[in-house]
């Protein structure tokens, strides 16, 4: 499993050099030791639907990886905010986390099996950075985030709707689509509550047929 591991890790090695994304040699271990435990898990817990190692790191780990350029051309400060709604097995905050050990990461999910294993996970890499909270997004109250992300928790106007108020002032959501959601972003504006910020278009086109960031603020109305 380890050689195959390895034949398989040269295409995120390939992706973040083509993408200018440092990553370490603490953070490769980290890394693959996150991509064996969740397969080991998922064997037992159905954590994720893709289960060899090549598409995890193909279809979860680049894909969460790839957000980071955008991020930090947003993020231009250390002590930042983060949550992951309706993170799962951690995807894309724990590898946030990994990469960006500077920036707090709050990983929220209402399933219990997967808040066990990021936990897990989390305190066998150490990621003082990471915390784990079991709930439903809507419930969650006393925290405020810089940035809200998620990657497939819901359509853009219920992602906002239902984390809106644990979201700074000059806060910002990032939606994780596939093709651009036109429907769901006139359906987001018809609230009148949101407006879309901006939309980037990922490369991960070896890997995946579509991803765009979809990036929303909320209205300021001035009393």
């Amino acid at each position: 499993m380890i050689n195959y591991y390895a034949d398989n890790k040269d295409l995120l090695l390939a992706y973040c050099s083509k993408n200018n994304i440092d990553l370490s040699l603490t953070q490769q271990d980290m890394i693959k030791e996150y991509v064996l435990f969740l397969q080991k898990w998922n064997k037992y817990y159905n954590l994720t639907s893709i289960s060899d190692l090549k598409g995890i790191i193909t279809h979860h780990i680049i894909d969460s990886i790839s957000v980071l350029p955008f991020l930090d051309s947003i993020l231009e400060f250390h002590d930042v905010d983060i949550c992951d709604v309706g993170s799962g097995a951690g995807l894309p905050g724990i590898i946030i986390s990994i990469m960006r050990p500077n920036w707090n990461v709050v990983c929220v999910d209402s399933i219990g099996k997967k808040t066990v294993f990021m936990n897990q996970i989390g305190h066998m890499l150490g990621l003082s950075n990471l915390k784990v909270i079991k709930s439903r997004i809507e419930l969650l109250d006393g925290l405020s985030f810089d940035l809200i992300i998620s990657r497939a928790f819901s359509s853009l106007k219920n992602f906002a709707k239902y984390t809106k108020h644990l979201l700074k002032v000059d806060g910002i959501f990032c939606a994780m689509k596939g093709k651009i959601p036109n429907d769901e972003i006139l359906d987001l504006l018809s609230t009148q509550e949101f407006f879309v910020d901006k939309i980037e278009i990922l490369d991960n086109i070896d890997f995946m047929t579509n991803r765009c960031l979809v990036f929303v603020r909320n209205i300021k109305i001035d009393m």
